[in-house]
């Protein structure tokens, strides 16, 4: 597939697949940070937290309130805490903290960034205080995501979340609630595997070739595999310009067949029990639930 080739579905833009590096840029950053938001706060509400979305680059985009400014975030389940830039930050009237923070993206390269409390955050019509931040990280020029402001799964793992790109929406059901979204789930459930990180969704699909453990990461523009595992099973592959590809015929997980699907094949870090990540060629075909509490996937 070319750099200009259009994902599926209700997620077509100008330009999903970006060449290289690019395509991993947002998946899969993983935070040393345990927790980005008090439980406390979320427990308060029984109504779910509605977003709506744009996909801008093949991600998730959703508007939330920092301080006074209304600004898009990315919602990335593959991410960690909840990522700002400094000046929506300074000027909702963050307060710096004593420690960094440390993570790694997708090409396992490590960056440190300063971490705030930010007085007041609305996120999907529910009014956050005192919410832990991280900076976001000062991309190179033409290297960054489309929007460096970012909802991570240390918030979302803590809710019920239906995943909906074709209805262009997100719903978080508070912990308990979750009855009430499941006509849209559909009758698959996928176990998620045991990670070192438990907010990392990752679930076991059997293939032609055996069995691979992938993250669920909507942050990511593209579903990926890592070159090294590529190499080592010696998958089939397919090169189209100067990327290479692998389409597994079948992709089973659940009893539910979900393949043929294709996933770039880039040179990834990825923690040692994941080997590969899916995005938004994915879920644009599918609703996806992520049931942290139970430790299972659903797929309609």
């Amino acid at each position: 597939m070319s750099a200009a080739e259009p994902c599926v579905g209700a997620v077509r833009d100008s330009n999903p697949i970006m060449h290289d590096q690019r395509l991993a840029l947002v998946g899969l950053m993983v935070l040393s940070a345990v927790s980005s938001l008090s439980i406390v706060a979320i427990a308060q509400s029984s109504e779910p937290l509605r977003l709506p979305l744009s996909i801008i680059r093949s991600n998730p985009v959703t508007v939330i309130t920092v301080g006074n400014r209304t600004v898009q975030a990315i919602v990335d389940s593959g991410g960690g805490g909840i990522t700002l830039i400094e000046d929506v930050i300074r000027s909702a009237g963050g307060v710096r903290l004593a420690d960094e923070r440390v993570w790694n993206d997708a090409f396992g390269r490590e960056y440190r960034v300063p971490q705030f409390t930010v007085p007041v955050m609305t996120i999907g019509g529910q009014t956050f205080h005192d919410v832990v931040v991280i900076q976001a990280t000062d991309w190179p020029e033409g290297e960054g995501p489309p929007v460096p402001n970012m909802i991570g799964q240390h918030f979302l793992s803590r809710y019920f979340a239906v995943v909906d790109y074709a209805g262009l929406a997100m719903t978080l059901w508070p912990p308990g609630t979750e009855f009430a979204a499941s006509a849209a789930c559909g009758r698959t459930r996928i176990p998620m595997e045991q990670t070192e990180d438990l907010g990392l969704v990752v679930t076991e699909f059997d293939t032609p070739s055996g069995s691979l453990r992938l993250a669920w990461d909507t942050g990511a523009s593209y579903s990926m595999l890592s070159e090294t595992m590529v190499a080592d099973r010696r998958l089939e592959t397919t090169n189209r310009g100067h990327t290479f590809f692998h389409k597994p015929a079948e992709l089973t997980a659940g009893g539910q067949e979900f393949g043929p699907l294709e996933f770039v094949i880039l040179p990834l870090k990825l923690p040692r029990d994941v080997e590969g990540i899916l995005g938004a060629n994915f879920f644009s075909s599918h609703v996806v639930c992520l049931d942290w509490a139970k430790r299972e996937v659903r797929v309609h």
